[in-house]
């Protein structure tokens, strides 16, 4: 792979280092997005974001070990714009959190509002069913005691009745 370098004077075209080799084959997706026009974000799943967090990150810190891999100036600049890049990249996976974390506690309070509803609702039922319960057990109470002095009242003319009758027996003996 060949490269210009900055001399004295102008630049020079030679070939690259092993290392230098590795800093531009990191560089290359970046620079095929950033080249291909458009937003070098405009695309990017926060997997690759995160992939691209991790590869902008380990191409700094190349940037910062080999210096000579690039011109001062180029370097740089380079180092400038991937750190921009970063920084954006950075704020873009903050406001994924962000946003995340919104819709978060949004369906959190729906959960609660709707739970709350629910135990409203079973409350009511349950007031209601004791209602009807309790109701229900004052009218067997009722029908208990009109059961058992329509009984009081069937044994009283029944012994009515035996004493009318036994009565009766003792006039025709009599007669």
């Amino acid at each position: 792979m060949q490269i210009n370098t900055k001399k004295q004077g102008g630049y020079e075209n030679r070939t690259c280092s092993s290392t230098e080799r590795e800093v531009l084959s990191l560089y290359g997706p970046f620079h095929s997005r950033a080249s291909a026009g458009g937003d070098f974000f405009s695309s990017i799943s926060t997997n690759g974001m995160r992939q691209d967090l991790g590869l902008l990150t380990r191409v700094l810190s190349y940037l910062k070990h080999f210096p000579a891999a690039l011109s001062s100036t180029q370097s740089d600049l380079e180092r400038r714009r991937l750190k921009e890049d970063l920084e954006r990249n950075q704020e873009r996976i903050r406001d994924l959190i962000q946003e995340n974390s919104h819709k978060l506690n949004q369906e959190k309070v729906q959960v609660e509002k709707k739970y709350r509803q629910e135990i409203d609702h079973l409350n009511n039922e349950m007031s209601q069913e004791y209602e009807t319960l309790t109701k229900a057990k004052l009218d067997l109470e009722r029908q208990k005691r009109v059961e058992a002095e329509l009984r009081r009242e069937l044994s009283l003319k029944a012994n009515l009745l035996e004493d009318v009758r036994t009565e009766m027996q003792t006039k025709i003996s009599k007669v």
